[in-house]
């Protein structure tokens, strides 16, 4: 979708749960683990580059929050 659509890097989200999410993260700016698996909590507290934001629980409110303040 962002080349489909020209997307700028910088207004790029990506919102992800575990491994086989990483590939979308990687496209995004933002990047957001959401109600993670413990492998991508692990990745968060490990400093990678591959999450910026967590969101540990089910809180969708949450997700809009960090989406909202870094955008």
């Amino acid at each position: 979708m962002i080349e489909k659509y020209s997307i700028p890097e910088e207004n790029t989200v990506g919102v992800g749960d575990g491994y086989s999410d990483l590939d979308l993260l990687k496209a995004a700016k933002i990047r957001i683990a959401f109600n993670p698996s413990k492998k991508m909590i692990r990745l968060f507290e490990e400093k990678s580059s591959l999450i910026n934001y967590l969101v540990k629980e089910k809180d969708f409110e949450r997700l809009v929050e960090v989406i909202m303040k870094h955008c």
